[in-house]
């Protein structure tokens, strides 16, 4: 009688893939032959050499495939690293491919929407401001104060609806919106 110990097939990764909506990650990894795994530490890098554990995922012993997701929800502005370290029960592990996501740096906007008015609203949007406390003042073509509000923000993305006063003249008009930091953004409001 001879006996062979027969070494367990090692885990196929399908797929390994990263997906950047609304400034998050969505990794995703399918496998096959997922025998004797014990977990999948998924780890992350900006620099493609020093990684540390991000998330961990439970292998679910599945002998045909199973299906991981994880969520990076800060990542960072630029390429972000991700691999797989596949830990097998007597604490052995390999190293899945290196993948990239390339998060493009979001453009900061102050806006009036519509403009020119039309429904009797100044929509005033934000767009990757800083948090904290800005004065808003309405201005006519002459320099003179129509209309001062001072709002504190907690989010970076945020719109103000500002009621007009429909007393005033057609012509343009000046907003200036001082952000948290002191400095000014002027734009044009068509009436």
């Amino acid at each position: 009688i001879i006996y062979k110990t027969m070494a367990a097939v090692p885990v196929t990764i399908v797929l390994f893939t990263g997906d950047q909506e609304n400034n998050v990650v969505h990794l995703q990894w399918q496998v096959a032959n997922e025998i004797n795994i014990n977990k999948y530490q998924l780890e992350k890098s900006l620099d493609a050499n020093g990684f540390s554990l991000f998330a961990e995922r439970p292998a679910v012993a599945a002998a045909t495939s199973a299906t991981y997701l994880a969520t990076d929800e800060s990542p960072a502005v630029g390429t972000n690293y991700y691999r797989l370290k596949i830990v097998d029960n007597n604490g052995k592990y390999t190293y899945s491919q290196v993948i990239k996501v390339q998060i493009a740096a979001q453009k900061s906007s102050i806006s009036i929407y519509p403009n020119p008015i039309t429904d009797g609203i100044i929509r005033l949007r934000f767009l990757n401001q800083p948090k904290g406390k800005y004065n808003i003042r309405l201005m006519d073509n002459l320099g003179q104060l129509i209309m001062q509000k001072q709002m504190v923000f907690q989010e970076e993305n945020f719109t103000v609806p500002i009621n007009w006063n429909y007393n005033l003249s057609h012509g343009i008009y000046q907003l200036q919106v001082v952000r948290p930091d002191g400095s000014i953004k002027e734009l044009k409001v068509l009436y």
